[in-house]
């Protein structure tokens, strides 16, 4: 079988999951190629799709780009006659897309080997409406499978397919950061985060955090290093302390002898201790993100439910610093509370305390399935409309209703202006002056441009700014802000 995968744009990043659903199907003797239809026109996508001739249709949909996707399937079903099947986020926590039209199928959760049982059955002309994970709707009736048991041995899937990948988006084989995965699974219970309802899909359903053997992920990484370019090693788990010490001593003593590259990880405040910053460093690791989100501790355990304390986040990033790991902080913006701007500022005013490597700020979104999001609809600061008016990313605009309609815009500025303040302190006396200026898409360049410079030079050790810098600026900013300054329908 033929398998075609659509993506709007990768935005600079590998997609982990598609590329494991294509080596999965490859290894099984399928065929996939991606799609990258962003700035193509129907035309051009409906001859390159054509040249492939697939009997899949697969799109992965993140909230904010699933009217982009279910039309797109729309018009390519006019040209082919081909199984669509929608996958990702958003259609397994928002179950109504197996309604829209055009939809043949959503895939709820891990989908792997859902995809692969697709794929065989339509082979054979089985039937396909028992395959776990799927949905389907005929007519008034949904058929709902219930997802099969969780896959505990990461270390049976075939290695991502990054050829797939960079076959649909030549300029991420240039970049020499790329992006792995040591495991999967988070048994916290952000409120603003899917992981929560997540693990409640697979209750009983085996175990939700699992990590790959040590030597089955160098083996990965060094046949990424021997086959592209390869400077800096950006591994994406939720949180990459969660582990048992012993893998991390295994990791520590392995990984520089056999690889010996510099290593950027996700970490958690609560997960870190002296030791397991000690392997870190050993490991190589040169930077982590590590979450803040909200330094107002009342909102932060009771509304977001982090459970972790303003002063272990202070503890966690002295470790840091005394080990010289650089440390990007994690901040949430516009929560749905009362006074919002102020409880921003005073995780401002946490931040430049803190005195992080670059401090990263995302503005809260109502994601569909999270606890956050049935909070903010009860309090009336969000109005469920199928999320038909949301941005494609929580880094432009805030889609919460707040009681002061001054309030949302001010939010956004802060917002972008966040990080730029917290490395040069001079600024934040201005920036109530600021906010209240109509510059919006001054300050949406200025958050990538600063955003592209931490990333791609001050958090990966380079000493000069390569044409990445400038093609993730671009990217971030024509794509993002064009598409979601206005509404998607």
């Amino acid at each position: 079988m033929k398998v075609a995968f659509f993506l709007r744009q990768s935005t600079g990043f590998e997609r982990a999951g598609i590329m494991y659903l294509s080596s999965v199907l490859k290894h099984h003797g399928h065929h996939t190629k991606l799609f990258c239809t962003g700035s193509m026109s129907l035309k051009e996508i409906v001859r390159k799709v054509g040249e492939f001739s697939p009997d899949i249709l697969a799109y992965s949909v993140m909230t904010g780009e699933h009217y982009y996707y279910l039309d797109l399937n729309l018009k390519l079903k006019e040209h082919f006659r081909a199984f669509s099947i929608f996958g990702g986020p958003h259609p397994t926590f928002y179950t109504e897309m197996v309604k829209e039209k055009g939809v043949d199928s959503i895939c709820i959760g891990e989908g792997e080997y859902a995809l692969l049982e697709l794929a065989e059955k339509l082979q054979q002309g089985e039937s396909i409406w028992d395959i776990p994970n799927l949905w389907f709707c005929n007519g008034t009736n949904i058929v709902q499978n219930p997802v099969r048991p969780l896959n505990e041995n990461l270390d049976d899937l075939p290695f991502p397919d990054r050829d797939f990948m960079y076959d649909g988006d030549p300029s991420l084989k240039e970049s020499e950061q790329k992006m792995f995965f040591t495991g999967r699974g988070c048994p916290f219970r952000c409120t603003y985060c899917f992981n929560h309802t997540f693990n409640k899909l697979y209750s009983g359903k085996g175990k939700v955090v699992r990590y790959r053997s040590v030597d089955n992920f160098i083996e990965e990484v060094l046949e990424v290093k021997r086959r592209y370019s390869l400077q800096y090693v950006w591994i994406d788990d939720d949180s990459f302390t969660l582990k048992p010490k012993a893998w991390f001593e295994e990791f520590a003593d392995k990984f520089p002898q056999k690889v010996g590259l510099p290593i950027n990880c996700n970490i958690g405040a609560n997960t870190l201790n002296k030791e397991n910053v000690r392997l870190l460093k050993a490991a190589g690791c040169y930077s982590v993100w590590i979450g803040v989100e909200c330094a107002n501790e009342e909102l932060s355990n009771h509304l977001l439910q982090r459970g972790v304390s303003n002063e272990k986040i202070r503890r966690a990033c002295r470790l840091l610093r005394e080990n010289d790991i650089l440390f990007v902080t994690q901040n949430l913006c516009g929560l749905p509370v009362e006074n919002p701007l102020e409880v921003d500022f005073d995780t401002l005013r946490m931040n430049l305390e803190l005195k992080p490597t670059f401090a990263w700020s995302s503005i809260l979104y109502p994601y569909p399935g999270t606890v956050i999001a049935e909070y903010a609809k009860e309090g009336g600061y969000f109005t469920d409309d199928g999320y038909r008016n949301v941005p494609v990313s929580n880094k432009t605009r805030s889609t919460l209703i707040f009681r002061n309609p001054k309030e949302r815009a001010q939010i956004e500025r802060l917002h972008k202006l966040f990080g730029i303040a917290v490395e040069f302190p001079f600024l934040v006396p201005l920036l109530r002056f600021l906010i209240k200026l109509p510059m919006t898409p001054l300050y949406q360049l200025i958050f990538f441009s600063w955003y592209g410079y931490c990333l791609k030079v001050r958090i990966c050790r380079n000493k000069i700014i390569s044409p990445n810098f400038f093609r993730l600026v671009k990217t971030l900013f024509s794509y993002l802000w064009r598409l979601e300054s206005r509404p998607s329908r």
